[in-house]
């Protein structure tokens, strides 16, 4: 008499999955969270003795602020949650510490794909660093991260697009920066030299996206995107609403696109009303966000 063969496991329902999948991601934010060096991003970002522990920090990156932009960005991972196709791929673009929840939550619960091109640095390379351990001590691909010029590399097919206060950075984009943010009146020749380097950033940003896709963007950055979309002949459905991200604190909205019908204007097919202006840019010296 043979043994029988063994019985595969039985299929997890939909709610077991989903379930399952919440583990899993609070596992890889907790993993995260314990991996990354806190002192050291904080000092990315603003002036700070080096001596100071973690548990010690007060600014960006101390107990109270990293809750409060872990629960900005636990909402905003439940909107691209319910927005965005299980397997897909997602294109992270100037990302960092603030988009590390919405990342995740595309890795773990949607099993998607994500890329996120940064500028190099103290930043990407712990962000690099960090992915990869806690990726391994969980047991799951979380994001790879790519310090290559956008412009120089082939990129697969995504499906999303987050480009968020990317052209509004003070440092990359002083010019474009104040006009964006309506600070001060800059230099045209400076301004014209800075439009010209984003309107090519966003044509590479906007190449591998699927013309069905989604863009994550700041209100600000909407007017050269509505303009770089018309040229491919795509237009924003833009929503009413956004959230205030983390850390900077810019309106971000999450803008659906489609086809452009033959022969309409470039805002014909769906209008709407201008998205109402939101908060200046917080200083680098400033505190994130308050949970309220």
């Amino acid at each position: 008499m043979t043994d029988s063969a063994p019985k595969d496991p039985p299929a997890l329902s939909r709610e077991e999955l989903a379930e399952q999948r919440g583990r899993r991601f609070a596992g890889a934010l907790e993993a995260l969270e314990a991996e990354l060096d806190w002192p050291l991003l904080e000092r990315v970002y603003c002036e700070v003795d080096p001596a100071i522990p973690a548990d010690q920090l007060v600014g960006f990156f101390g107990p109270e602020a990293r809750e409060a932009q872990i629960d900005a960005g636990l909402r905003f991972g439940a909107d691209l949650v319910e927005r965005l196709k299980q397997g897909g791929a997602s294109l992270y673009v100037g990302g960092g510490v603030a988009e590390l929840v919405p990342m995740v939550a595309e890795c773990v619960l949607l099993r998607r794909s994500v890329r996120l091109v940064t500028l190099p640095g103290p930043e990407a390379d712990e962000l690099e660093r960090a992915f990869a351990a806690a990726g391994k001590r969980e047991g799951l691909r979380l994001v790879r991260v790519d310090t290559a010029p956008l412009g120089r590399k082939r990129l697969d097919p995504v499906d999303h697009l987050w480009f968020a206060s990317v052209l509004t950075d003070p440092e990359a984009f002083p010019a474009l920066s104040d006009t964006l943010y309506e600070r001060g009146h800059p230099k045209g020749r400076a301004l014209s030299r800075e439009t010209k380097v984003a309107e090519a950033l966003l044509a590479a940003a906007l190449g591998p996206l699927s013309e069905r896709g989604w863009l994550t963007t700041s209100d600000e950055e909407l007017p050269l995107w509505e303009r770089a979309l018309a040229a491919r002949g795509l237009l924003a459905r833009i929503p009413d609403t956004g959230r205030l991200s983390p850390i900077v604190g810019d309106v971000v909205r999450h803008i659906s696109l489609a086809p452009n019908l033959h022969g309409t204007p470039s805002r014909g097919m769906l209008s709407h009303e201008a998205p109402p202006k939101g908060p200046p840019r917080r200083s680098q010296k400033r505190p994130p966000p308050s949970r309220s």
